[in-house]
């Protein structure tokens, strides 16, 4: 793995663990597509800040946090 490719992980590893956190007291689904949509915009901005390298290694990682997000949501949704 190369160090851009470890540092685009790294900040995906860290996004995430910022989104989850960030839910443990939102039940109410209305509520928790507000927060969601908050938290979204929050851990992209982080994940920008943090992320370097080539546009190519970036945008996968980019790719794989708006999977997760969707995922996530998901499951705390049926929760």
């Amino acid at each position: 793995m190369s160090v851009e490719e470890a540092e685009c992980r790294r900040a995906f590893d860290a996004a995430t663990e910022v989104y989850m956190a960030s839910f443990h007291l939102v039940k109410a689904t209305r509520a928790l597509r507000e927060a969601d949509e908050e938290e979204i915009q929050k851990t992209v901005g982080a994940f920008n800040g943090s992320v370097v390298g080539a546009e190519s290694v970036r945008h996968k990682y980019e790719k794989l946090l708006q999977n997760f997000f969707k995922k996530a949501f998901e499951v705390m949704h049926k929760n």
